[in-house]
């Protein structure tokens, strides 16, 4: 079984924020889902993402509705802490509370918050992978930076959607990293 996993942003670290309405959401689902349908055409079957919101939930709602189409795929949120969700709003939770009851695999990392917990849930998450999934703002610091340098460290093969201002086309271009492809 070969595993891909995401990485990426919160909302706030977005282009878009929270608008799903925008072009650049939209062109970023097509880029995203353009690259998971790749990965799938390589023999790839197993998806892992953290859940949390922005990039984690949109890959998870991704995966989803692609198992229509894939029978063969399976989906699996690495929960940093059962208290992952709190603070957010009723929408969010549900939308959350969706993809875990949907998931074929819900791995809880830690029963409670602790300073270093979403690191550790995202080094399960490479260490459990074959490939990287990274949608990166180009911003050299936080959860998606430092997921990146430890998948690099791991020798972990990548995909990238840029999502950074100096993006071509505005972001959402599929890179490679270290020549190598999945």
């Amino acid at each position: 079984m070969k595993t891909l996993c995401v990485t990426g942003h919160r909302p706030e670290g977005l282009p878009w924020k929270k608008d799903k309405d925008c072009l650049a959401y939209k062109q970023f689902i097509t880029q995203l889902k353009t690259n998971v349908e790749y990965a799938i055409s390589k023999g790839y079957t197993h998806f892992i993402s953290g859940g949390a919101l922005g990039i984690d939930s949109d890959f998870a709602s991704l995966i989803l509705l692609l198992k229509k189409e894939h029978s063969s795929i399976t989906l699996e949120i690495a929960v940093p802490c059962k208290t992952q969700s709190s603070g957010w709003s009723e929408e969010e939770k549900a939308e959350y509370d969706y993809i875990l009851s949907h998931a074929d695999k819900v791995t809880i990392l830690s029963e409670k918050y602790y300073p270093l917990c979403m690191l550790r849930r995202n080094e399960y998450m490479v260490d459990k992978s074959d490939a990287v999934l990274c949608c990166f703002n180009g911003v050299k610091k936080g959860g998606t930076y430092n997921t990146i340098k430890y998948a690099q460290k791991h020798n972990k093969i990548f995909l990238v959607i840029d999502l950074s201002d100096q993006a071509p086309n505005g972001g959402n271009q599929m890179l490679f990293f270290k020549d190598r492809v999945i």
